[in-house]
């Protein structure tokens, strides 16, 4: 079986897309607060580990984790809506 990043280098269909989109975005709203501020500086405002930590009260290494933990588990969700909705690609 394909990893996530595996499945990203083939071109996603207009179904596949959708479907992952709003599987993130009902991951992300499962996520603490402190989860959700900490990919959204990450990924939307670019900021770094320590940069986050600081803005969040948090040390490099809880922010660190807190970040690896949040995207491991939007990336189970994706795969677990991909699965429940016929889309999961083939290995």
């Amino acid at each position: 079986m394909k990893t996530f990043s595996e499945n990203l280098q083939v071109p996603l269909s207009p179904n596949e897309l959708n479907s992952d989109l709003q599987a993130m975005r009902d991951a992300l709203s499962t996520l603490e607060e402190k989860a959700q501020l900490a990919i959204y500086f990450r990924f939307w405002e670019s900021m770094t580990i320590q940069q986050i930590g600081k803005v969040l009260g948090l040390s490099w290494d809880a922010t660190d984790q807190l970040i690896k933990k949040s995207l491991s588990y939007l990336r189970d969700q994706i795969e677990f809506a991909r699965k429940n909705n016929g889309l999961q690609r083939a290995a």
